[in-house]
């Protein structure tokens, strides 16, 4: 439902969303999210801590995920983390609800900021390193209409200075070979012998 209500974007046929298609993405993106970090629940029911492990690792998996999906969108990276990060974030509860004590859901729940804040701080990279591709783009454009500009410059100019000499040069050039065959006649009021 996502890919057909993004399909303007991802045909290139479009900058922006209209505000519906925005809202059917934006809806099942989050359903979507929220249904992939909901297998991780039985993980902690059906494999205690050790499940509770792989529950936060296929969670951080997601979170990658959605910077990948997001693109440029900060709307879709919040609806996508926005599920992941309340799952992430009952780790700590669930974890007390195993056995673990104080000091291990202490630990996890900073684990859970420290991988939060480096999924943000990557998509904030990401986005960086996008803008400065796109930057590299128009400079790249508007160098190459400079240049084509300047051949066209170049080639005007030459062909006008090539047709300004090519006159007078043409009638240096072939005078002196005009006078040599052109027969000669003596000037008014002599004879030749």
């Amino acid at each position: 439902m996502d890919a057909l209500a993004c399909s303007p974007i991802s045909s290139g046929k479009a900058e922006t969303l209209p505000p519906w298609r925005k809202l059917i993405a934006g809806i099942a993106i989050a359903a979507s999210t929220a249904v992939y970090g909901f297998f991780a629940l039985p993980l902690w029911q059906l494999g205690g801590l050790a499940g509770g492990i792989c529950a936060v690792l296929i969670l951080t998996g997601g979170m990658m995920n959605a910077l990948v999906v997001s693109g440029r969108s900060t709307f879709m990276l919040g609806l996508n983390l926005t599920p992941l990060v309340l799952y992430l974030a009952a780790t700590p509860l669930l974890m007390m609800a195993e056995g673990a004590g104080r000091a291990a859901a202490t630990a996890a729940a900073v684990i859970c900021v420290t991988i939060l804040a480096f999924t943000l701080a990557a998509y904030a990279s990401n986005a960086r390193l996008a803008e400065s591709e796109r930057q590299a783009q128009r400079d790249s454009d508007r160098r190459r209409r400079e240049a084509e500009s300047a051949v066209a410059g170049k080639s005007a100019f030459v062909a006008t200075v090539s047709h300004d000499l090519r006159t007078p040069l043409s009638a240096i050039l072939t005078a002196p070979m005009n006078w040599r065959s052109a027969p000669r006649t003596p000037p008014p009021g002599r004879t030749r012998p």
